[in-house]
């Protein structure tokens, strides 16, 4: 069987190791690119988010393996502006705690329990676990 020109270039591709290389050479070639890409999901998927969610999850967690992928990339701007807010929250904690142990290593009882009152009421409850009939907040 004969392989026209661009098979066999596709063919390399997926035989090829993942590389970073470079970005769209124009904006019309990366529509093209994403319209491929969204109509095999739409195909795949039947349409089904639930059943697109899971491909795309699965197609992340391998990408996630090569060495120059930058997930955040794909990460929605709204997303990736909660994860870099938590990022910074989780960053100032953990250098609470390191002030409050000092040199000893340890903390002190008394910042321990400040430490533990600050956590109870900062840190957000599942509305199931909430008894107040407010509307707790969400990063949803």
């Amino acid at each position: 069987r004969r392989v026209a020109g661009h098979e066999a270039r596709g063919e390399e591709v997926l035989d090829a190791e993942w590389e970073e290389g470079d970005e769209f050479s124009n904006a019309n070639q990366k529509s093209r690119a994403k319209k491929s890409v969204l109509e095999s999901l739409e195909k795949s998927s039947g349409k089904s988010t639930k059943r697109a969610e899971s491909i795309l999850s699965g197609v992340l967690t391998h990408l996630t393996k090569q060495p120059d992928f930058n997930e955040e990339e794909v990460i929605s701007d709204n997303n990736r502006e909660k994860i870099s807010y938590v990022d910074r929250v989780m960053e100032h904690a953990s250098n609470a705690v390191k002030s409050l142990k000092g040199k000893g290593g340890t903390i002190p009882k008394a910042a321990a329990r400040l430490l533990t009152g600050f956590s109870a009421i900062s840190i957000p409850q599942d509305q199931a676990e909430s008894d107040d009939d407010e509307k707790m907040p969400s990063f949803k």
